[in-house]
């Protein structure tokens, strides 16, 4: 296409107004046997299903992601800084041991949340309610 009209197979590049150095970008179809069908159709990763997927990806089918926190209005960037803290195993584990072994008072009460909101992310198949003082 130049200047609005498609080209054709015999029209003369003479009138077209070509200089020396113009880029032309042309497209079209190869008329030789350049090109080729691929041996099999191509499948899109949103069509497959998951073994499909899986093994596209050479990954296990088996992968669990858990399920994370519930949002509560606006929780949800709450619900990330607890989830990425989680991901923390040292404070997870310390978080998780300290239930029974301090007195549950105010000043202990958002660790002890903590450990218990720790320990039902790992337990739960669902998603969990944020903490909830009790």
């Amino acid at each position: 296409m130049i200047k609005g009209k498609v080209l054709k197979d015999d029209d003369d590049w003479s009138k077209l107004g070509l200089k020396d150095g113009m880029t032309v970008m042309m497209m079209g179809t190869a008329e030789g046997k350049e090109l080729k069908e691929p041996n099999k159709p191509i499948k899109f990763l949103e069509d497959m299903t998951a073994v499909e997927r899986a093994h596209a990806l050479n990954q296990s089918e088996a992968v669990v992601i858990p399920p994370g926190l519930e949002n509560l209005g606006n929780t949800c960037y709450m619900n990330s800084v607890v989830q990425m803290l989680k991901r923390v195993n040292e404070l997870k584990t310390a978080l998780k041991n300290l239930n029974g072994k301090v007195q549950p008072d105010m000043e202990n009460m958002w660790a002890l949340q903590g450990g218990r909101l720790m320990h039902q992310l790992e337990i739960s198949d669902k998603p969990v309610m944020p903490m909830q003082f009790v």
